[in-house]
């Protein structure tokens, strides 16, 4: 890859600029938050699918807002690139640095991992308000305790984050009938790019005071700032539930399939799966 000429985020840190930078992030987020051992960082910088190998200056894992934001300022005094992360279960390279990118040398992974708490469940406006690094499976569980359904469910829901699947607005297996994250999310806190913290944790559904900024945000990828906390909509647990496993012959057939169920169960429909035989095999 050619470097950049004149470029502030490609210039490579003297020795003393990353211990500088390292003291102050250390004094940031404490022991605990700040991670410089190789071995860490090229795990942090390894995407899900094992395919793309960043790298990384230093790995920042951040205990609260008031951290991520600190953090960013910080960024922004020096010149580094950040790459906010999750559960890093993205399987489009959306959570780790690019591979061989000169801008790696200054670029830190800031996780939201350690931000796991759920604040509050509120069943009578069925919400539920959570940190970014809470892992979906955790606030499932959490939403069925209190007598609802947290609709989105990933293959990674084990290891995946709400922080993630807001930022890249992930559908699942249930997007026929809830759609997708963005539907079931009230509101959210974002950390900007100077460090600003915007609250956007309305949980107010008749809500139509200006311009609808939490949707912005949802599905930016982080490009636009960085999910600290939300608030979750919860739906209805189903009454019960009917599996169907239909092998069929041909793409026409599905579809034929599709249909015909969908206008016998409408919206009750959850979801409509294809495996193929090589999935299968």
């Amino acid at each position: 890859m050619t470097e950049c000429v004149d470029c502030a985020f490609c210039a490579p840190l003297t020795d003393a600029e990353r211990d500088q930078i390292f003291q102050a992030l250390l004094e940031i987020v404490g022991p605990r938050g700040l991670v410089t051992a190789p071995d860490e960082i090229a795990a942090a910088s390894l995407d899900s699918r094992r395919r793309r190998q960043g790298s990384a200056l230093a790995l920042v894992r951040a205990a609260s807002t008031e951290e991520v934001s600190a953090v960013v300022r910080l960024a922004g005094e020096w010149g580094l690139c950040i790459v906010p992360q999750c559960g890093n279960t993205s399987t489009v390279g959306g959570a780790t640095p690019e591979p061989e990118s000169p801008a790696n040398r200054r670029t830190i992974i800031l996780s939201l991992s350690r931000m796991n708490r759920i604040l509050s469940v509120d069943p009578v406006n069925a919400a539920m308000t959570v940190e970014a690094g809470v892992i979906l499976a955790k606030a499932a569980e959490a939403a069925r305790e209190a007598g609802y359904l947290y609709p989105i469910s990933l293959a990674a829901e084990g290891t995946a984050e709400i922080g993630g699947t807001l930022a890249a607005n992930a559908g699942g297996v249930h997007v026929v009938r809830y759609g997708m994250a963005r539907r079931s999310c009230l509101g959210i806190e974002v950390v900007l790019a100077d460090g600003r913290v915007v609250n956007l944790m309305r949980s107010v559904r008749k809500d139509n005071t200006g311009y609808d900024l939490r949707d912005l945000f949802i599905g930016s990828e982080g490009t636009l700032g960085i999910i600290t906390k939300a608030v979750l909509d919860l739906s209805a647990l189903p009454a019960g539930r009917l599996t169907v496993w239909a092998p069929l012959g041909s793409l026409e057939a599905v579809e034929k399939l599709f249909q015909t169920i969908e206008k016998f169960a409408g919206p009750a429909l959850t979801a409509f799966e294809l495996m193929s035989e090589a999935s299968l095999d």
